[in-house]
């Protein structure tokens, strides 16, 4: 099955249009059905960053995601330093902190409170906890297609079949030939449009060569087993509900 992504581009080709072009045409198409239709959704990410020049290990986490108004739990599967850390932020509640479960080998089951943009969240991730999920990779691609079709120093390429976790997708690459300031500082960047949902599911982008002509991973995010409109309510963004392992009397700082 092609995707959306792909009919737009092999019509775009009669009209010479920039090949880029049926990114941005995907990307507006999705995300205003996804903001009119997407109630909720829980999926598995698995994500891997460059933070402060040092490559991050493999997280793997599964997420409950309500766009709007914007909730998400998240509980941590992968690696063992983090296992059972409970992530839960709730737009307008909560003082507009990150409720967090400690997890991990020691002091697992501790409950606190963080600020959304504070150095400790930073550390683990160059985005926000906001920015996880399908909303940030159609935004991203559709920002990062139009900034790139501006460029004369820019290759574009197509590829289709190319499977995540049995899934087929169209993948595009998009490959910078000449440094400039920009907001994202890669050379490579790969966005997998899922065939059947026609949605991206993974990005990656990749530095430019160092001294010893060594390219170096800047981020992976790629999105697993999605079910959309779960029925998702309020419990299922409460700390205090008994499904999850918060400290259910942690309420120091939190008010009802």
């Amino acid at each position: 099955m092609r995707t959306l992504a792909l009919l737009v581009l092999l019509a775009a080709t009669a009209y010479a249009e920039h090949p880029l072009q049926p990114l941005v045409t995907l990307g507006e198409h999705r995300l205003k059905r996804f903001n009119t239709e997407v109630q909720d959704y829980t999926c598995k990410v698995v994500k891997r960053e460059t933070i402060r020049g040092i490559l991050q290990p493999m997280e793997c986490m599964y997420a409950k995601i309500r766009p709007e108004p914007f909730a998400i739990y998240v509980r941590y599967l992968h690696p063992k330093r983090v296992y059972e850390r409970e992530l839960l932020f709730v737009e307008n509640q909560y003082l507009n902190k990150i409720i967090v479960k400690k997890g991990g080998p020691r002091f697992a089951f501790i409950t606190t409170s963080v600020e959304i943009d504070s150095d400790v969240v930073k550390v683990s991730s160059n985005y926000s906890i906001k920015d996880m999920g399908f909303a940030r990779l159609l935004k991203q691609m559709i920002e990062i297609a139009k900034e790139e079709m501006q460029s004369e120093y820019v290759e574009v390429k197509y590829y289709e079949g190319v499977k995540i976790e049995g899934r087929s997708n169209t993948m595009a690459q998009i490959r910078r030939t000449q440094k400039r300031d920009s907001k994202y500082d890669f050379q490579i960047a790969r966005l997998y449009i899922d065939d059947e949902m026609q949605l991206p599911t993974r990005l990656e982008s990749w530095g430019w060569p160092d001294a010893k002509g060594i390219t170096s991973l800047l981020e992976e995010f790629t999105l697993l087993e999605v079910h959309f409109n779960q029925g998702l309510t309020d419990q299922d963004f409460d700390y205090k509900s008994p499904q999850y392992g918060f400290n259910a009397n942690y309420e120091t700082h939190l008010p009802d």
